[in-house]
């Protein structure tokens, strides 16, 4: 295994705190798989080989966007605000599968039955949103299509990761089918040194297509 924070670019923020994510929040289902696998990890964990990513903050990522809270004007998130409402809103709710976990070069993630062509145009239309309220460039470069994961842990340390996959791989658990039917908007702070990250939300947007239920989060989490 190797540290994610400094070896993965899409970690590497000009500043630690209050980068805008759209995220999607696992239900409790998903989190008692990732509570099973973080059981397992745990003694991985504290020789320092991987970190345990705080159950309030799991998370499947739809999109990174190139700006922290604090580099766009109130105008410029409400704006935000109200393309995501606009693109993402009237996306029909649909279902993804959690299978199990897999270790991989940076961490630990539940991984998700392909295909998953509706997530995929869920990120697009995300994407088109961001470029449409905060312009092109704070919508990174996207070389292929996202599959969606929840990590469950992050590397911290270039070492042998050997026993934790016969851990990981040890256990199958049933599958879990979670509904996608709202995306959050979210100021997103990592803390390298623990390899975890942490939120405060801005915005939940219902995939509904209905108007009366698009709302806002002021603090805390947003699920």
């Amino acid at each position: 295994m190797k540290p994610f924070f400094g070896d993965v670019k899409a970690a590497d923020w000009r500043r630690p705190d209050g980068l805008l994510h759209v995220y999607v929040l696992p239900p409790p289902e998903v989190l008692a798989m990732a509570d099973a696998y973080q059981q397992l990890m745990k003694p991985h964990h504290e020789t320092g080989l991987v970190s345990l990513q705080p159950r309030a903050f799991l998370h499947y990522t739809v999109q990174l966007i190139d700006r922290h809270v604090t580099e766009i004007t109130d105008d410029q998130l409400a704006a935000l605000k109200s393309a995501l409402d606009a693109e993402a809103g009237p996306v029909e709710p649909f279902e993804l599968t959690a299978v199990h976990g897999v270790v991989g070069v940076h961490g630990v993630t539940i991984y998700t039955e392909p295909p998953t062509p509706l997530f995929t145009a869920l990120n697009q239309r995300v994407r088109a949103a961001v470029a449409e309220a905060l312009g092109p460039d704070a919508v990174p470069e996207q070389q292929y299509a996202p599959v969606p994961h929840l990590s469950a842990g992050y590397g911290l340390a270039d070492a042998d990761s050997d026993p934790l996959i016969r851990a990981v791989n040890g256990y199958r658990p049933t599958p879990v089918t979670l509904t996608v039917d709202q995306v959050h908007l979210l100021a997103v702070d990592q803390d390298r040194a623990a390899g975890t990250f942490s939120w405060k939300a801005l915005h939940t947007v219902d995939l509904t297509g209905r108007r009366d239920l698009v709302h806002d989060e002021t603090a805390g989490t947003a699920r």
